[in-house]
């Protein structure tokens, strides 16, 4: 039996399937989840069970380590300071 497209849902047969990120797509669902291009298996970069491209992967992971990070830089700062006191 053939499998479902991780994207649309849609049968994905042999000569359209995108096996990938422990799941089937097909060519046309297999894209960015941010802009939407079009990925292949030497352009994409996973994270989470989802593709991304690549410049989008970056984006994504500055704005997480801005995310997390953020508030023990100001957790220190606040530590230092009042320390001072």
């Amino acid at each position: 039996m053939n499998p479902a497209c991780a994207r649309c849902g849609k049968i994905v047969y042999p000569t359209e399937k995108v096996s990938c990120l422990d799941k089937n797509w097909h060519k046309g669902c297999f894209h960015c989840e941010v802009c939407k291009m079009t990925l292949n298996m030497k352009n994409y970069k996973g994270y989470d069970k989802k593709p991304y491209c690549n410049a989008n992967n970056i984006t994504r992971l500055s704005r997480w380590w801005t995310r997390n990070h953020h508030c023990n830089v100001q957790r220190a700062y606040y530590t230092r300071v009042h320390a001072a006191l």
